[in-house]
C-alpha cells in the first residue's frame, strides 16, 4: 500500500500538502496523472523541487533544540506570517549562527514532541 503527497500552493498564495488515501502502489502510478488534474481544476499548483533537484527528507524534531548540534532554535514561523520576515526565509533556524548551519523551510519540517 502507498500514499502519493503533492505539495501545493492555493490560489492565496496558501502551502497545502494534498495525500490520497492508501491504495496499491500500481493503482496510484495510473492515476497520477488524474490527481495532478484534479489539483490544477481546483485552483491549486503543484510545487516541483527547485532546480530539479530531489525533494529533501522531512526532518523531524521538537523544534526548540538543534537536532545537528543540540543548542537553542529560533522559530520564524509567527514573524514570517506577520510580514516581519520574508517569505523565504527558514521556518526554524539554529541559533549557533557561527559553527552551525541548520536551517528548515516550509514543508521540510514535521515537529515531534515527547509522550
Amino acid at each position: 500500500m502507498a500514499r502519493l503527497h503533492f505539495h501545493c500552493i492555493d490560489e492565496n498564495g496558501n502551502y497545502i500538502i494534498f495525500e490520497t488515501s492508501e491504495h496499491e502502489g500500481k493503482d496510484l502510478v495510473n492515476s497520477y496523472q488524474g490527481y495532478v488534474k484534479f489539483l490544477i481544476d481546483n485552483k491549486f499548483t503543484p510545487i516541483k523541487p527547485p532546480n530539479g533537484k530531489s525533494a529533501r527528507p522531512i526532518v523531524k524534531f521538537d523544534g526548540k533544540i538543534c537536532p545537528q548540534c543540540g543548542e537553542k532554535v529560533w522559530d520564524n514561523r509567527e514573524r514570517i506570517l506577520i510580514g516581519e520576515f520574508n517569505q523565504k526565509s527558514p521556518h526554524f533556524a539554529c541559533s549557533n549562527k557561527g559553527k552551525c548551519k541548520f536551517a528548515v523551510w516550509r514543508g521540510q519540517y514535521e515537529i515531534i514532541t515527547n509522550q
